[in-house]
């Protein structure tokens, strides 16, 4: 693995001209979902040109996208509105499956989860967001 980092940085010192194909890529990993691939790419990136100050914002921007504390939000970050009406839909419907079937005891503690769950997805971002 090494050896292909450098010779990607080896390849960018002597063809700055390919930054823009490797932004490209970046783009279009991030874009499938393989964040951590665009990740490595744009570290790479980083390496060749520390001083760049785009190049650091796109690696911060990475990094928060694939931190681990943001595995729960996959479905939504990986397919958008798509995801987050399917993760709604299977949530409220388990509460209501839990409402009918399980007793209070049981039910109310997995929509008390569910609400957890919801606050999460809309705070949790935004402060992970000022944190790195």
């Amino acid at each position: 693995v090494s050896d292909n980092n450098e010779h990607l940085r080896q390849l960018l010192r002597d063809h700055p001209e390919r930054v823009h194909s490797l932004l490209a890529l970046v783009i279009a990993l991030n874009e499938r979902g393989d964040s951590r691939g665009a990740l490595r790419v744009a570290q790479q990136l980083l390496a060749t040109r520390p001083d760049s100050e785009q190049f650091v914002n796109l690696v911060r921007v990475l990094k928060r996208q694939d931190h681990w504390s943001l595995l729960p939000l996959y479905p939504m970050r990986r397919w958008g509105w798509s995801g987050a009406a399917v993760v709604t839909a299977i949530g409220l419907l388990a509460i209501r499956v839990a409402e009918h079937t399980l007793p209070p005891s049981i039910a109310m503690p997995i929509a008390y989860l569910w609400l957890g769950y919801v606050i999460y997805s809309w705070v949790w971002p935004r402060i992970l967001q000022k944190l790195i």
